[in-house]
């Protein structure tokens, strides 16, 4: 019995000490989960133990100190528990150990809620530090996702926040928030007025989206990551702000960018009215096929495209409602008025002079600021032809642009050969814009070192080209020889792209050092040939610093992408409808950006205010908007020349090969050799019948033996000062129509002499082209005016051997040649101009052969190949018919 009663105690001892144990580790559990929480109960926790430390130390004091009252002791309790140094005088053993137990107390008591809010206040940096919290602004800028281009973004950002009242950038990326703040303060050294407040999130997390009041934000722009397929995460970070179940009744703006074009049409649907989608690649390929044909284009559009000069504004102009466009140019001395937005959100670029502009339409200028579009304090009496300014210069007849027939510089297409050093996603974009620029059976030579991209040319992109042939050359870009080989100076443009394209900053380097080695081996050829470079080069970039290292070579401009494509993102998350402007601007179809010699409409080295100059371009349906100063090509300084939207009473003096910088429809921008203006008589605005006459008609028809002329077109050749000579060559095989019986008369307007460029003909030549022409199935050779005279000769050797004759004529005289004769000019050694007309006539039916000429897209479209005749007497009349 007692061996089991020792057993049960021992069992029961057992039990109770689980229990004990289990009731402190629920305790402590307890305790646990409620410090978890933080100060919300550690604070009230503490001052319920001190009050209640306070109370019975308090009784204690106040029957064993003999206190004069309780109160007393309550507040010697209170003053010990909080300061040490009460207790300093008290005496006795008895009281100094209450005293002791109290302060003990008190200092644990203090110790745990000094140490809890420290833990607090370093989890609430942590998490500031982290980007966690919540973002409070109105009228923000937010950049979901990290890219290089972030820093020229925010860069600009900032340039356009200066006038703003309290200015923000919001910036939600994955990366750490210290890694971003010490990346962005490294390459942005001052703000000036703009707070950028970093957050570390998801973009495509909803949650993460609700920390940065997206239904405040002026603008929310979506940079494309360095992976793969980025488009994805573009598209799923849409639909998280579209469908965001929180989000209030307000469209957003949305800027994102697209990498592939396949994925554009989703990401289209995912962002409905709300997002602009950049696709970078199609918007440098087309700068680079303009930039090649205008050098100082890449410039114009920086400085444009940037925050810190001039830029283009949309303004309701309620003083102008109800005049026309014509009257809006005029109507600023500091504004550019360079188109329309209409009522429907339709935006016309230069559209035509008598347009008038409605109550809801907008004016699109280029002007410094938004707050410097005022009218001109005298713009009734200048737009009402009533102004007189203070010097004759400023004095202009606008009914003379207005009501007269303007004048058309027309550029036709020509066959064209042109070479693409290097390879990226953009060639392919490239050539395909440059095909909507060319002549049929134009070249276009790729120099790759790529099996993989030579074989994707060969087998895809030769079938997506109809105006171009493509010949593939092996070689580096880095070796020098492989340059040699190509006869650079058989080209007429060169462009350069980076063989990688990375946004990775070791590899952009390399990309751009790979460059700079070509150019300097371009230069080193071209020095070397003791030539003059006759072609015009334009190269791609990523780096803008490295732009100034490649200044000094022989490169016409230069395109930094990466930049451009941030400027261009900027605007748009600014203004959405600036997108429509360069929509407009960077297509082949519609006004584009010309830079033309400034002797194509004033006269040199004499003062002209920029009025004038505005007065000139518009005769020739064309929109002067600045000009560049070929002294200043150096100088960066002051833009290499280029001043865009200059003040109109201002005074220029134009040099030889200096150029006003246009807008117009395609437009002939430079002569090196000649002007020439179509449609004439248009320009003389006179009577076709009075200009051509039966006479001119008669003798063309007795000469080609036929009953019926019709006119192809006709045109004025200004041959400039100090203008190169026309190389050999013979009309009808640049135009529309094929026949043995087209012909020309080429009348002198001056008299045009040897010394400035009189015409040449090889007689008898119309022969040998006839006997190659029925050899050749009734084809003529593809042949261009080449940069020498003797070019000629490589497709017709036979007329190496035959005589040439010049024909000086006086002013008023004309010549007749067959349109299968061949005929040149002579260089214009003389400071004036030689100007001549002529027109080019052609047989009753002749049938459309493929070939633009100068026929529109339009007119192209209609015509069926060797079905179509030019019997239209609206576009082709009849000059002289044979009664019968």
């Amino acid at each position: 019995m007692q061996i089991t009663l020792a057993s049960g105690n021992t069992s029961r001892l057992k039990n109770d000490n689980k229990i004990l144990k289990y009731i402190c580790s629920y305790i402590k559990y307890k305790f646990d989960n409620l410090f978890a929480h933080g100060l919300i109960f550690i604070i009230p926790l503490l001052t319920i133990i001190s009050v209640f430390i306070i109370l019975i130390f308090s009784i204690i004091y106040y029957y064993t100190e003999g206190a004069d009252d309780y109160e007393d002791a309550l507040w010697r309790t209170f003053t010990r528990i909080l300061d040490p140094c009460a207790a300093a005088e008290d005496e006795g053993l008895k009281h100094r150990i209450i005293s002791g137990i109290v302060i003990l107390c008190g200092l644990v008591i203090v110790a745990i809620l000094i140490g809890a809010i420290v833990t607090f206040m370093d989890e609430k940096l942590n998490e500031l530090r982290k980007g966690h919290t919540t973002v409070i602004e109105k009228n923000h800028t937010i950049i979901l996702g990290w890219s290089p281009k972030i820093f020229d973004i925010i860069n600009e950002l900032i340039i356009a926040n200066e006038n703003q009242r309290n200015p923000s950038i919001v910036i939600l990326t994955s990366k750490e928030n210290s890694e971003v703040e010490y990346m962005i303060k490294d390459k942005i050294n001052n703000s000036r007025n703009t707070r950028i407040i970093y957050r570390n999130g998801n973009p495509m997390s909803i949650n993460d989206l609700n920390k940065l009041s997206l239904d405040q934000a002026r603008s929310i722009m979506i940079l494309a990551a360095e992976i793969n397929n980025p488009d994805v995460r573009i598209i799923k970070t849409i639909l998280a702000i579209r469908n965001n179940p929180r989000r209030n009744n307000i469209n957003f703006h949305i800027v994102a960018e697209i990498k592939e074009r396949i994925n554009l049409e989703a990401a289209m649907i995912a962002g409905g009215d709300e997002a602009l989608f950049v696709y970078a690649d199609e918007i440098i390929a087309r700068i680079i096929a303009q930039s090649c044909r205008q050098s100082g284009l890449s410039v114009i559009l920086t400085t444009l495209l940037s925050f810190q000069s001039d830029e283009i504004y949309f303004k309701h102009e309620s003083a102008l409602v109800g005049r026309t466009f014509y009257d809006a140019v005029f109507s600023y001395n500091k504004c550019s008025v360079i188109g329309l937005m209409l009522s429907d959100g339709t935006v016309k670029i230069f559209p035509r002079l008598n347009t008038k502009i409605n109550v809801d339409d907008q004016i699109i200028v280029i002007a410094e600021d938004d707050d410097k579009i005022i009218l001109s304090s005298d713009y009734l009496l200048r737009i009402n032809n009533e102004y007189s300014g203070s010097t004759s210069s400023s004095l202009i007849n606008h009914n003379t642009v207005l009501l007269s027939n303007p004048m058309t510089r027309k550029a036709t297409k020509r066959i064209e050969r042109n070479l693409l050093l290097g390879w990226n996603n953009k060639a392919p974009l490239i050539a395909k814009e440059l095909d909507t620029y060319v002549a049929r059976s134009s070249e276009l030579h790729i120099l790759t070192n790529s099996d993989t991209i030579t074989q994707f040319i060969n087998e895809q992109l030769v079938n997506e080209l109809t105006e171009q042939k493509i010949f593939v050359h092996s070689g580096s870009l880095t070796n020098k020889s492989d340059l040699e080989k190509l006869n650079l100076f058989s080209y007429d443009y060169v462009m350069l792209l980076a063989n990688e394209e990375s946004e990775q900053q070791n590899l952009i380097e390399e990309a751009d050092a790979e460059c700079l080695i070509c150019l300097l081996y371009l230069k080193n050829i071209v020095d070397k040939s003791n030539n003059e470079k006759t072609f015009s080069i334009v190269a791609e970039m990523y780096d803008i610093h490295n732009c100034q290292l490649a200044n000094r070579t022989c490169a016409d401009d230069f395109i930094v992408s990466p930049n451009l494509i941030s400027k261009y993102i900027s605007q748009l998350s600014e203004n959405k409808n600036i997108k429509k402007v360069y929509d407009v601007l960077l297509t082949a179809d519609g006004p584009e950006i010309y830079l033309c010699l400034a002797s194509m409409f004033v006269p040199l080295e004499t003062p002209i205010s920029y009025y004038q100059v505005l007065q000139e371009t518009l005769k020739y349906q064309c929109l002067a908007i600045g000009y560049r100063l070929m002294k200043y090509l150096h100088d960066e300084t002051r833009f290499f020349g280029i001043v865009l939207n200059p003040d109109k009473q201002e005074q220029i003096i134009f040099s030889q090969n200096d150029k006003i910088i246009i807008l117009a429809e395609n437009f002939m921008s430079s002569a090196p050799n000649s002007t020439h203006i179509l449609n004439i008589e248009q320009l003389l605005a006179v009577n076709r019948d009075k200009l051509h006459g039966n006479v001119i008609g008669k003798i063309a028809a007795e000469l080609e033996g036929i009953d019926c002329v019709r006119i192809w077109h006709d045109q004025a050749l200004i041959k400039e000062p100090f203008a190169k000579p026309t190389s050999w060559h013979f009309d009808v095989t640049y135009w529309s129509f094929t026949s043995l019986h087209a012909i020309s008369v080429w009348i002198a307007l001056d008299d045009s002499t040897l010394e400035n460029g009189c015409m040449y003909f090889m007689p008898d030549s119309h022969k040998v082209i006839e006997r190659r022409y029925y050899e050749s199935n009734n084809t003529f050779s593809e042949i261009k005016i080449g940069k020498n005279m003797a070019d000629i000769f490589a497709i017709y050797p036979e007329l190496k051997q035959m005589p040439t004759v010049a024909v000086p004529m006086k002013a008023g005289s004309a010549s007749f040649h067959s349109g299968h004769l061949i005929h040149g000019a002579n260089a214009n050694m003389t400071p004036g101009r030689r100007p001549a007309m002529t027109i080019q006539m052609m047989p009753d039916n002749t049938v459309f052969n493929a070939k633009q000429n100068i026929l529109t897209k339009e007119q192209m479209d209609k015509l069926e190949i060797g079905v179509s005749t030019f019997n239209d007497d609206n576009y082709n009349p009849i000059l002289y018919k044979k009664i019968k």
